[in-house]
């Protein structure tokens, strides 16, 4: 009997991931909503993550288990992964993330009823490295520590749901810093019109904002995300330098203020009304570096020389 192809792909980029991975995997494999394929992308990993992945895909068909010769970072990997799927819908899955049971089914519910949703995330709660909540304040709408320092923010549920191109921009531009949205549902055909995962750290908000330009979010608020925090995630990693090392260790690739140029050069080729047009560029000339060096220059007659 011929197999059917997948309504969803779940990309799973890895690298040295036996920590949590068995947690994720099995979160994923049984969610209610089952009509997926699996892909883990293994950056060759040094630890027992090949074990795990290919011990998971000798028991469940729906995994396929790719381990590349070297580790070509984690936006190549991230990358490597979508372009290894094809099913209409698609998922980024972390290997320390997990979900509640019905997740899938109800990010698929959306997009299913909406075709002008592109990207659908549950509602998101952060765990520490044993699972526990971390937590949060609704008043403050923070999250807190162990000594009850306020320490991150929430996104709001009804992010980018306008029909104005501008006023989902503005939303995911001005108010996401925190990226879960990265792990959400989303649309296979709004996703290659991105430019995906760039060589540089935080490029995950620039794409983010690309989906936003081209069609609307929304939260499935009776699902949850769980977004673990851990010592060995990239968050926690001591500066930028090593954070850049992380997503491309080569280190090709970059160049000057890489955050503004992507998400300028999607607003100039993404079709939408003018007067949208003219308001995401108003609002990026407004807060971009860019911006910041033309005034050092303009009255600063020292860093003009």
């Amino acid at each position: 009997m011929t197999k059917l192809a997948a309504k969803l792909a779940i990309g799973m980029p890895v690298f040295n991931g036996e920590n949590f991975m068995r947690e994720a995997l099995d979160s994923l494999l049984g969610q209610s909503f089952s009509e997926f394929e699996l892909i883990i992308s293994d950056n060759a990993s040094t630890d027992a993550t090949a074990d795990i992945a290919a011990d998971y895909a000798a028991r469940d068909s729906r995994i396929r288990y790719v381990r590349l010769d070297s580790n070509i970072g984690a936006a190549r990997n991230y990358d490597n992964v979508y372009r290894l799927a094809s099913a209409p819908y698609f998922k980024w899955a972390a290997h320390d993330d997990y979900y509640s049971d019905n997740y899938l089914e109800e990010c698929v519910g959306v997009l299913d009823a909406d075709p002008g949703v592109v990207l659908c995330q549950a509602t998101t709660r952060l765990v520490d490295d044993q699972g526990q909540e971390i937590a949060y304040d609704p008043l403050l709408d923070m999250y807190l520590d162990r000594d009850g320092r306020l320490v991150l923010a929430s996104d709001r549920p009804d992010r980018a749901r306008s029909d104005r191109v501008f006023k989902r921009f503005r939303d995911i531009y001005l108010n996401v810093v925190r990226c879960y949205d990265i792990f959400g549902v989303m649309r296979r055909d709004a996703l290659d019109r991105t430019s995906l995962h760039r060589p540089y750290y935080g490029s995950d908000r620039a794409l983010l904002i690309e989906m936003a330009l081209l069609g609307k979010y929304h939260e499935a608020t009776d699902a949850v995300f769980f977004n673990r925090k851990h010592a060995a995630q990239s968050m926690a990693l001591p500066n930028l330098n090593d954070q850049n090392k992380w997503i491309n260790p080569g280190g090709k690739g970059q160049r000057r203020f890489p955050l503004t140029r992507q998400i300028l050069a999607a607003v100039l080729r993404t079709p939408m009304p003018l007067a949208d047009r003219a308001r995401c560029l108003a609002l990026i000339l407004s807060t971009s570096p860019w911006q910041r060096l033309f005034r050092l220059s303009v009255l600063s007659p020292r860093f003009g020389t």
